[in-house]
């Protein structure tokens, strides 16, 4: 019999993508799947648009800060559209009197949140996902730096009441709804927009225009993506709780995120 996939259930809808003819296709582990960006930008006005992107106030922001949404779009057409953004929108600097210039558009209250699509997946790969975030979220918040597992909006799991027992739950159609529902908004990953949006968001990442370090985050949340869709909940939690050596956790490193592994050895 097969699973229902979570728009199935929620009735969510995967919107139109924005494509670019322009966008080259590039090395990624899902080619397909959606992605969406939030970058909270201060020191910037509305002339900062470009094609694939909407601007919104948000309050949180200061000195001219404004939120920049883009259309949900495949890895390759996000790279594109970001590199025309950041071509295109300067960073502001501030001069000090030692003549050394600083980026003053990305304070410790900016971020970048990503969404990515769970329409088409059933609840036991959502839940398969999930796992593979929890043994490897140290890594990530790891990579990602900036003491961000210390930051109030972006709660790793591990200092919160979430366990393998609420994932379990995520694949029991009775219960997935209570916990979805019940989810907390900032948590590093967020699973509330599932029921509404049919995306999760990643909230890991501070504001920044490093573009090495956004694009190799983007791939590295397609690789969890691709693990969970190619391997079943079951063998993948028998694997994790076979691990009982450096070497067999490397090796487990090197099977789910392929290429960009190294990029986790930190």
């Amino acid at each position: 019999m097969t699973s229902p996939t979570i728009a199935s259930i929620y009735g969510t809808k995967t919107p139109k993508p924005w494509t670019s003819a322009k966008a080259l296709p590039l090395p990624n582990p899902m080619p397909n799947l959606l992605y969406g960006v939030e970058l909270e930008i201060e020191n910037c006005n509305e002339e900062w648009r470009c094609g694939g992107f909407t601007v919104v106030q948000d309050g949180s922001l200061r000195n001219g800060g404004l939120e920049f949404i883009s259309t949900p779009m495949t890895y390759s057409n996000l790279v594109y559209a970001l590199d025309v953004f950041f071509d295109r929108n300067k960073p502001v600097e501030i001069k000090h009197e030692d003549e050394y210039s600083m980026d003053s558009n990305y304070s410790d209250r900016t971020s970048i949140h990503v969404h990515t699509n769970v329409n088409d997946l059933t609840f036991e790969q959502l839940t398969t996902l999930c796992l593979i975030y929890e043994v490897f979220e140290n890594l990530l918040f790891a990579f990602i730096g900036n003491v961000r597992d210390k930051n109030i909006f972006c709660v790793p799991w591990k200092e919160t009441t979430l366990s393998y027992a609420t994932l379990e739950k995520l694949q029991d159609v009775n219960k997935v709804g209570s916990v979805v529902k019940s989810w907390q908004k900032y948590t590093a990953l967020n699973l509330l927009p599932i029921t509404k949006q049919g995306s999760i968001e990643w909230r890991h990442m501070h504001g920044n225009s490093n573009r090495d370090m956004i694009y190799t985050w983007l791939r590295i949340i397609g690789h969890i993506y691709k693990y969970a869709v190619d391997n079943t909940f079951e063998d993948t939690k028998k694997i994790f709780m076979g691990l009982n050596t450096t070497s067999e956790y490397d090796h487990m490193l090197n099977r789910v995120f392929q290429y960009d592994s190294d990029r986790l050895r930190v």
